[in-house]
């Protein structure tokens, strides 16, 4: 029986909304709610009991298998590299989890403490029956007044009661499941006005297959409301797991901007139908549309992305790094010139849309970014091209896609963030940097995009320049 949980759920002005959706969670945060003035040490170690009960349901409704030693900090993190869930997240449970043990091991007494941690307990509880439930609810923490709490002779029974809860939790996370049986997924908002909203851990249903997204999750919204697109990684929901790339546009109404958004998601579709197994693009799986909601997923290419494998963190790019950078470029401008013989444009190029084997000899386009689809207020983001900033510069295209591929490498070499100071000669930065490829990436980043050259001609000076560090490089030696 869980009488005496309930009550005190009942009595709790923050845990309470919890009861429906866990009654393992909403007892674990009134207990610790009830410890705060008490025994502030003890309301620690609830808070963090409460901590790893999340992340014990959260591993429980993904599928994600438990390790026969169980380790609260390498589940949170096993959690946080599925993309179930954010970085703000891991690291909120990871205070948790950090002053737990500690009230544990040195006994602080610290109220304040122990009433941020069950306010951090109360924002969890909102993001977990938010992904639970699909539906949010607005709620304001009730910081709790000293003397009010429950008293010991309930709080012991209350304990003892969510033992055993704990141990029914514990024994659904370590069963086994028949082979045969699929990983689940947390289920998020598949009914009513919600059944179109993407979040993180969400399963998303597209033909005969399902899809598990992981953070994040990006959107842009079309400034009238009528259409918003949404894009994430993910894995199916099957024996391999495939990593794969979500992409789907949601027509809140119709028209004309709604209707060339579809059409263009569906020209990506059948750009890469007809170019299966490129090396250096995403392979299409699957596509499926009703009729509010149009979704395409492709594989998510191997590697890390630009931004892992070449960000020197504000340093200049190792010399003996360059040349892979510009290696990986080629084949990425070898595939923008043949898009954009098909008269599209990818003109979202950055440090996460291109992926980088693990060789680093090779890039690939982890999506079609923007193709086919009308120039979108703020696109471009850091290596946004002039064009991109103002309509008299024209308008984005091929010559975008040149600019932001130039960026990149510019970026990575110098260390120099664009925008954030001039973009100079890289020659004056990397001693023996060839003058050649200096030159084209200044013509490349030229404000007039009629001035650049096109993606076929900054692929060969890619190639050119990359003989040209070759030569450099035996020289040196």
């Amino acid at each position: 029986m869980t009488d005496q949980v309930m009550d005190l759920v009942a009595a709790s002005p923050n845990f309470r909304f919890l009861a429906d959706s866990s009654i393992h969670l909403a007892g674990d945060g009134a207990t610790a709610e009830a410890y705060v003035y008490s025994d502030p040490d003890a309301a620690l170690a609830r808070a963090r009991r409460f901590a790893e009960t999340l992340v014990k349901l959260v591993m429980l409704r993904s599928g994600l298998a438990a390790e026969s030693r169980p380790s609260f900090a390498r589940d949170i993190q096993a959690l946080h590299h599925a993309g179930l869930i954010s970085e703000s997240l891991r690291q909120t449970l990871d205070q948790i989890r950090r002053d737990g043990n500690q009230a544990v091991h040195a006994r602080s007494g610290d109220s304040e403490k122990a009433s941020a941690a069950v306010r951090a307990c109360f924002e969890l509880g909102l993001w977990w029956h938010g992904t639970e439930t699909g539906r949010e609810i607005q709620l304001v923490y009730t910081p709790l007044a000293p003397g009010v709490g429950s008293t010991p002779e309930l709080l012991q029974k209350v304990e003892r009661q969510l033992a055993g809860l704990q141990a029914t939790l514990d024994a659904g996370l370590v069963r086994s499941r028949p082979e045969e049986e699929p990983a689940r997924a947390i289920t998020i908002g598949t009914a009513g006005p919600d059944r179109h909203r993407w979040r993180a851990g969400s399963a998303i249903e597209c033909g005969a297959f399902s899809y598990l997204l992981h953070e994040p999750i990006d959107r842009i919204e079309a400034d009238d409301g009528s259409w918003t697109l949404m894009e994430a990684d993910g894995r199916a929901v099957d024996a391999q797991a495939t990593p794969a790339r979500l992409r789907a546009v949601l027509a809140a109404a119709s028209g004309a901007a709604t209707t060339r958004m579809i059409e263009g998601l569906a020209a990506q579709a059948a750009y890469l139908r007809e170019r299966d197994r490129s090396r250096s693009l995403p392979e299409l799986l699957t596509r499926s549309n009703d009729e509010k909601l149009h979704v395409t997923v492709t594989t998510r290419p191997d590697g890390v992305t630009w931004h892992e494998a070449f960000d020197g963190g504000g340093q200049p790019l190792d010399p003996l790094i360059v040349p892979l950078a510009v290696d990986a470029l080629v084949s990425v401008a070898d595939a923008l010139t043949d898009l954009h013989r098909k008269g599209a444009a990818h003109r979202a190029l950055n440090g996460g849309s291109i992926l980088v084997t693990r060789s680093g000899r090779r890039g690939v386009l982890r999506d079609l970014g923007l193709a086919w689809w009308p120039p979108l207020r703020g696109e471009g983001g850091v290596y946004r091209a002039p064009e991109q900033r103002s309509v008299a510069r024209g308008r984005p295209g091929p010559a975008t896609d040149v600019f932001q591929l130039a960026a990149l490498l510019h970026h990575a070499c110098s260390g120099i963030r664009p925008g954030t100071g001039p973009a100079g000669r890289l020659g004056i930065l990397l001693p023996g940097f060839p003058e050649q490829l200096d030159t084209l990436l200044a013509d490349a980043l030229d404000s007039d995009p009629a001035r650049r050259p096109d993606a076929a001609a900054f692929a060969t000076g890619l190639r050119q320049g990359r003989r040209a560090l070759a030569v450099e490089a035996t020289h040196g030696h």
